[in-house]
């Protein structure tokens, strides 16, 4: 059973909370009173919060004076995102054949976003294949045999990187690019 004080003391650290939130994304209304927040830099730092509440209670006696308790809470520090799985080494393949790190990188995006990594996966209705799943046609037009899902992995890496330095990103769009 809530006590009629405890309902206040959530609200006002409610917006304790809310206030601190605001702080820590930026936005902060201009002193021109424009609507739009204003973008505040602040370098990597531990948040502490202190809220002050008063003791809780078990009985219905009014409560006594006593002094508040305090709480101070420190936010751990951010954590860096995980790496990108990279479970063929299609990153270091692609830096091999003169691709840039961010190159390498979005290509790595490339086959997880189009196939899981999954060298043989082919598309049901379109029939795209492979990693990077190529169409048939443009498997064939750019002078690979076959079907690109039963190509090698390091064939259909040269294929992407052939593909992407006559086309650019432009067969992957929306996809990663």
């Amino acid at each position: 059973m809530l006590r009629s004080g405890t309902v206040a003391n959530l609200s006002h650290l409610a917006v304790v909370i809310m206030a601190q939130l605001v702080v820590l994304v930026g936005g902060v209304p201009s002193a021109a009173g424009d609507p739009k927040p204003q973008v505040v830099h602040h370098a990597p730092r531990v948040v502490q919060t202190t809220t002050t509440m008063p003791p809780p209670t078990t009985t219905t006696e009014p409560p006594t004076t006593l002094p508040p308790e305090t709480t101070t809470t420190t936010a751990p520090p951010p954590v860096a995102p995980a790496p990108k799985a990279d479970p063929l080494g299609i990153a270091a393949a692609f830096q091999a054949l003169g691709a840039s790190t961010s190159e390498a990188e979005t290509f790595v995006c490339i086959a997880n976003h189009e196939s899981r990594f999954t060298p043989n996966a082919v598309n049901s209705s379109s029939g795209a294949g492979g990693l990077f799943q190529f169409l048939p046609s443009t498997w064939t037009n750019i002078g690979r045999p076959g079907l690109p899902s039963d190509a090698s992995v390091s064939d259909q890496i040269a294929a992407a990187w052939d593909l992407y330095r006559s086309q650019g990103w432009s067969p992957w769009a929306g996809s990663c690019v």
